[in-house]
């Protein structure tokens, strides 16, 4: 009998298996790992691949100390990063890179003070482009009205019957109160990227830069933008990756609690000394 029931079960395993092989039907799984550690680190990785597919040459820069190295002939400078400490003087450097011909595209990073005139946005002020509130405006900008898609940007380009959508944010709407830009690009209520010649080259500003990044420049004609924006030139893209140190983040924010504490700490030396 165990020798039977051992028989048996050998069977009918066999013919589950002949079963199962049978009626069992592959397919693909396709697992998501989420993004690479390359994409976690730079948020403009997939606009970098992008404009190399478009045969541009593109490279990325932490600090502006680079300036110097970019020849500004046929070359676009992103400032897609934080430029609160950026200085006046290196301001100057940057607008000389432009007036000798140099093309740069920069984020608008703060808004305009009524009361004092100025904005915390060095840079913006010295191309003299304000930035407001979409929902402070008492009025659309010109030709933005009844727009089928209010809530995207739009550019037209010549000889072409359709514009171009982007996605920028329309929290935000650039003012050019001099009347200084070349072209503009609106939403159905207000205006996100503004041109400007400067010399022999040309100064870009846009409320911001989000619709380039990984999760969203594949979105309507984002990635587009982008290239028509830098076409035919060398493009490097600006912006810090490196993390802070806590020094650092003290001396930025609490600088007088940093010279206290150092008081503290030479006063301690002197009392055990």
């Amino acid at each position: 009998w165990p020798l039977m029931f051992g028989v048996f079960i050998a069977v009918l395993l066999g013919a589950l298996s002949i079963y199962l092989y049978v009626k069992a039907t592959p397919y693909p799984e396709v697992i998501d790992h989420g993004p690479s550690p390359q994409a976690q680190a730079n948020p403009y990785l997939a606009a970098e691949h992008f404009l190399r597919k478009q045969a541009l040459t593109v490279s990325h820069a932490n600090r502006l100390d680079v300036l110097p190295t970019l020849e500004p002939r046929r070359h676009s400078l992103l400032l897609l990063g934080d430029r609160r400490n950026m200085t006046p003087h290196q301001i100057d450097q940057l607008m000389n890179w432009v007036r000798a011909g140099g093309r740069l595209l920069f984020v608008a990073q703060s808004l305009w003070d009524e009361k004092t005139g100025q904005s915390n946005d060095l840079l913006l002020d010295r191309v003299q482009v304000q930035q407001f509130l979409s929902k402070d405006l008492k009025s659309s900008p010109p030709n933005t009205t009844d727009e089928p898609y209010p809530k995207l940007t739009k550019l037209y380009l010549p000889n072409e019957d359709a514009p171009a959508y982007a996605s920028f944010d329309t929290a935000f709407h650039l003012e050019d109160p001099k009347h200084l830009a070349q072209s503009r690009a609106s939403s159905g209520k207000a205006t996100h990227l503004l041109q400007l010649n400067q010399g022999l080259g040309s100064i870009i500003v846009v409320t911001d830069a989000d619709l380039w990044k990984n999760q969203t420049i594949e979105q309507y004609d984002n990635a587009w933008l982008l290239w028509h924006l830098t076409v035919g030139t060398d493009v490097t893209l600006l912006f810090n990756t490196d993390h802070d140190s806590v020094w650092t983040l003290l001396l930025r924010y609490f600088p007088q609690t940093l010279v206290a504490l150092i008081d503290e700490v030479l006063d301690f030396s002197k009392i055990e000394a």
